[in-house]
């Protein structure tokens, strides 16, 4: 199909008539719109491109690149028989790429960008070396992309608890994406998140560290509930402050409770 043939089709798609389209395009008549259709006139690149926002389609199709677009991507990315909208699709559901207003913080900025414009551009390149452009810098975006969520994964830390009332714990299920020294990662790491005064804070646990030492502060299990606490060593007993309303310390035997694990680290939104 001709570029006239593609317009008029797409145009009749629409349900526009040719002195609707013109108008759109400000022009002055439909002559305009016929001459176009019976390929009696060129487009200048900028008319494409506008031509093809208003009938809603690419400026590669008017164009004839399609084919030759969708060859490009199964070259570049070394895939078979993947065409622009499924390339598309699998970018605009990749991890985060939807919650970027909670996450921003944690793309590179020339990742973000080439991400956004350059899938943009894959219906808006003015030639075909514009479209292989895009499409390099769109494998190198995502792959770059992948890299990065992976790396982020590995730093990914589950909110475990949040404090209610006197220090109980509360089942809370969510993630927290933090970088920490190898020293504070280890092995089933958790948080239990905190709002005091309405900022939130997040301590760290290591349930691999279970051992009293004086003025830390552990998850325990006490009377069948969790509790962030603070232990004192008193001879044969402990002290565990804070236990009531009243944040009096009660006297407890180690037999009652159970350490769960140690905070080792604190950190604030």
């Amino acid at each position: 199909m001709t570029l006239g043939e593609k317009v008029k089709l797409k145009r009749e798609e629409l349900g526009l008539s040719q002195e609707e389209l013109a108008e759109k395009m400000n022009y002055k008549s439909k002559t305009s719109i016929h001459k176009i259709e019976q390929d009696i006139t060129d487009l200048p690149l900028s008319k494409v491109k506008e031509l093809a926002n208003i009938l809603k389609t690419s400026s590669a199709y008017l164009m004839g690149w399609e084919d030759e677009k969708d060859k490009m991507i199964n070259k570049i990315f070394n895939t078979e028989m993947i065409d622009s909208s499924v390339l598309t699709e699998e970018i605009s559901q990749l991890p985060f790429l939807d919650s970027w207003n909670n996450e921003s913080s944690m793309i590179p900025n020339e990742i973000q960008f080439f991400l956004t414009n350059d899938l943009d551009n894959l219906d808006n390149a003015k030639s075909p070396e514009d479209l292989k452009s895009f499409i390099q810098h769109l494998k190198i975006a995502k792959n770059s992309y992948l890299k990065y969520i992976k790396k982020i994964e590995e730093h990914r830390i589950p909110i475990k608890y949040k404090i209610v009332g006197d220090d109980r714990l509360e089942e809370l299920k969510e993630i927290k994406y933090k970088y920490f020294d190898k020293g504070f990662t280890q092995k089933n790491t958790y948080f239990i998140k905190s709002v005091e005064n309405k900022k939130i804070i997040y301590f760290l646990i290591n349930p691999n560290k279970i051992s009293i030492n004086q003025l830390d502060e552990y998850v325990i299990e006490y009377r069948k509930k969790k509790y962030l606490k603070r232990l004192i060593k008193l001879k044969d007993k402990y002290a565990m402050m804070g236990i009531n309303k009243n944040n009096e310390a009660e006297i407890i035997n180690k037999k009652d409770f159970k350490v769960l694990g140690t905070v080792i680290s604190k950190d604030s939104d």
